[in-house]
């Protein structure tokens, strides 16, 4: 059967010499430069002698080393930079260009070229699926309503981000901690946001988009910790234990009789758990 070629319906060309679809140990050399290698198992470390070369200076490091003491991190098949993997998006293992489990393009190019390039050519079906998926997320959280007017007043009325006021004009009250990881937003610690700020914000963690100081200050008038505003990206411990207690009956009580909402929530629940759960352990209340 003939193969179908891919598509690229972004217009965007990637960087073809970069292998964006494996993980790489990286170590910073004495220059500043990264020296890096793919990763592979521990067993496999003491039979690879061959030294590698930093590309800037020259300096020479032990393959082995490399593999051992390097950081974990992935190219971007965009910008071409190595980042480490939290700045990437998660991905099933579908095929060989998402082996390594992550996007191909980090959450940078995403949001600011790929997201606004595609989305407009996303299906009506595409965008109902994205809504019932953050309604899932938003209920699984826990989130109450909330006052919208205490959350400006508490702002000032100002967009945190970029200061514009607001008065008048549309506004989001934003998930500080994104719902994504099953944060609820509370009244208490909503972030005042303008739509494009709110729109360059996405699902990313407070620390991928705020400096040092607004952190800070987001802890003042949100509560949330800074050591949470300016870690890495955690989901909220008390949803994922309410999951994960009672798959089935957690299923049984959230997905009323809906086949495609429980197959979500199993799919989130192995994204939560260190052993997946196939699906002939789960005791549907529907047939499948």
């Amino acid at each position: 059967m003939t193969r179908r070629h891919p598509q690229n319906r972004t217009g965007l060309t990637a960087i073809h010499n970069l292998d964006y679809t494996s993980i790489m140990r990286s170590l910073t050399c004495t220059c500043g430069a990264q020296v890096w290698c793919p990763e592979m198992p521990p067993a496999l470390h003491p039979l690879i002698d061959v030294p590698f070369h930093c590309l800037n200076c020259g300096t020479e490091y032990a393959h082995q080393t490399i593999l051992e003491q390097g950081e974990r991190k992935k190219f971007c098949q965009l910008c071409g930079n190595l980042l480490h993997l939290n700045a990437f998006h998660k991905h099933a293992k579908s095929s060989a260009s998402f082996r390594s489990g992550l996007q191909p393009q980090c959450k940078t190019c995403k949001t600011n070229y790929v997201n606004p390039t595609l989305n407009p050519l996303r299906t009506r079906a595409q965008h109902t699926d994205a809504a019932q998926t953050r309604t899932l997320y938003t209920k699984l959280s826990g989130e109450k309503p909330i006052d919208k007017h205490a959350v400006f007043q508490r702002f000032n009325g100002h967009c945190f981000h970029c200061h514009t006021n607001l008065t008048g004009q549309p506004y989001i009250c934003d998930h500080t901690l994104p719902v994504s990881h099953l944060w609820p937003r509370t009244t208490a610690n909503a972030t005042l946001l303008c739509i494009p700020c709110n729109n360059a914000k996405h699902g990313h963690w407070p620390a991928q988009v705020y400096s040092t100081e607004q952190l800070a200050q987001l802890t003042e008038l949100t509560g949330i910790p800074t050591t949470i505003l300016s870690g890495q990206p955690i989901l909220n411990p008390d949803a994922v234990a309410q999951i994960i207690a009672d798959p089935t009956q957690f299923i049984a009580q959230t997905c009323a009789g809906n086949l495609k909402l429980a197959l979500k929530i199993l799919n989130l629940i192995n994204r939560l758990t260190d052993t997946p759960i196939p699906l002939n352990q789960i005791d549907f209340p529907f047939t499948l």
